[in-house]
């Protein structure tokens, strides 16, 4: 009894140790499934971040090429990661995932920060898989140690009726210690959620800030422990309050058509008709628009689309009327293309026969008509006015202006208009030509055509 005892705890020396190894590299081996999961999620979340940038139309192109590179480099590193974490070779996998999860949190800060200059030209689905990026990398559980990932809106528009709400979206321990707002070192009050930190910003002090960044600083614990003091550490976020005037235009030439001078004239033409014995003719004839206009000088003098027929007249009509029945009449068309000239000749037949025959005879109609043209001289141009408002200005949210030439129907015939859009920060200044549109802002739409300018500077994103 006593060797069968003995034996047992021998055999259970032997396998309690194997069964603990095993223990330990079944959690291991739980931990790095685990790690490769969160690693493939913040790996996704970046690449939605990327392709929203690549698809957006940004002008600041410089900044978006930065933050691209920023962000390849760090898709890079997170996929070397989850390959090596595959082959089992990575030691000190929590620091080692802990550094990356802190890169990519300072990749999404500087797309977010980069977007002050693209935010007005991207498009929502921009801003939203930054904020997806944000969430997920906030509910990662390898990001044990807080961080502030990104600060939404970048960009706030005064004026407006209500207070404006800042999200500072990242990791934070809800036992711990309450991040900290300040502005300008002046401590704001602040709430604390599911890794979000709100605070609001009066109206009045928003519009305070008009056409200038609000910068504010975070402060929040990163290490707490009871046996140490708490360790906090910082992050600037700037918030670009937008200028009450989002658009500023200038014209700097414009040129137009001068109304346009006709010049009459009229040209004769003689007709005949003729009908024999007991018969009768009818015909229109007509005289065309090239036929009217032909002789003038179009060349040098004249604008053939604009001249046109303008009347007919039947000035002189005469011939053989044996039974008083020819006739004749004339009229032009609408558009002003042709003139038409009716006749009629009716020939008399024989009657009274036998006793007191008249024979019949045959007839004509011949008449002279005028045809009336008016000859458009060759339209001149010169420096023109522009109505509806003044040819520099400002122009606040929410508002538009459209400009048009001061001669009522006529065209503008070369234009330079100078704008600055404020909606980006800094501000982008273009100079548009005759035909040109700018919509590069979703803010802003500037369209010139020939029949003038128009100016919108719109309240909400133009979807």
């Amino acid at each position: 009894m006593t060797t069968s005892k003995t034996s047992s705890k021998r055999r259970m020396a032997r396998w309690l140790p194997r069964c603990v190894l095993a223990c330990l590299l079944g959690q291991t081996a739980f931990a790095q499934t685990g790690a490769i999961a969160e690693l493939v999620a913040a790996q996704e979340a970046l690449k939605g971040v990327k392709e929203s940038i690549e698809k957006a139309k940004v002008g600041a192109q410089d900044t978006v090429n930065i933050v691209q590179a920023d962000i390849s480099t760090n898709l890079v590193k997170v996929q070397s990661l989850i390959d090596q974490l595959r082959k089992g070779v990575i030691k000190d996998t929590d620091v080692i995932i802990g550094q990356t999860i802190d890169q990519v949190n300072q990749t999404l800060h500087n797309a977010m920060e980069g977007s002050f200059a693209l935010e007005a030209a991207a498009s929502q689905d921009m801003t939203n898989a930054l904020l997806n990026a944000a969430k997920v990398l906030s509910g990662l559980h390898l990001s044990a140690r807080p961080f502030v990932a990104l600060s939404w809106p970048t960009t706030i528009l005064p004026g407006t009726t209500q207070d404006g709400r800042i999200h500072i979206l990242g990791h934070f321990k809800a036992d711990w210690p309450k991040p900290e707002v300040a502005l300008e070192g002046k401590r704001l009050t602040s709430s604390l959620g599911v890794n979000e930190v709100e605070f609001d910003l009066p109206r009045d002090l928003i519009a305070r800030y008009s056409g200038r960044r609000m910068k504010f600083t975070v402060t929040y614990p990163v290490e707490n422990a009871w046996y140490w003091p708490t360790k906090y550490e910082t992050r600037d976020i700037a918030v670009a309050v937008l200028p009450q005037d989002i658009l500023s235009f200038k014209v700097l030439v414009v040129e137009g058509e001068n109304p346009t001078e006709f010049v009459p004239a009229q040209k004769s033409y003689d007709f005949n008709t003729e009908a024999g014995k007991s018969d009768t003719s009818e015909r229109n004839i007509v005289i065309s628009r090239d036929d009217a206009l032909g002789g003038f000088d179009f060349v040098n003098t004249y604008d053939l689309a604009k001249s046109r027929i303008t009347g007919a007249a039947i000035v002189l009509s005469d011939g053989n009327n044996p039974d008083g029945q020819n006739g004749s009449s004339v009229g032009i068309d609408a558009l002003g293309t042709q003139a038409i000239l009716h006749q009629k000749a009716r020939g008399s037949s024989d009657h009274g026969c036998p006793f007191a025959c008249r024979w019949g005879e045959g007839a004509n109609r011949h008449d002279r008509m005028i045809v009336t043209v008016a000859l458009a001289r060759k339209a001149t141009t010169s420096g023109t006015k522009l109505v509806g408002g003044p040819a520099e200005g400002n122009i606040r949210w929410g508002k538009e202006v459209d400009l048009s030439p001061s001669n009522v129907g006529l065209n503008l015939t070369k234009l330079k208009l100078e704008i600055t859009d404020y909606s980006y920060d800094p501000p982008v200044t273009r100079v548009l030509n005759l035909g040109d549109t700018y919509r590069e802002s979703p803010f802003v739409t500037v369209k010139t055509t020939p029949e003038g300018i128009a100016l919108m500077a719109r309240s909400s994103p133009r979807k």
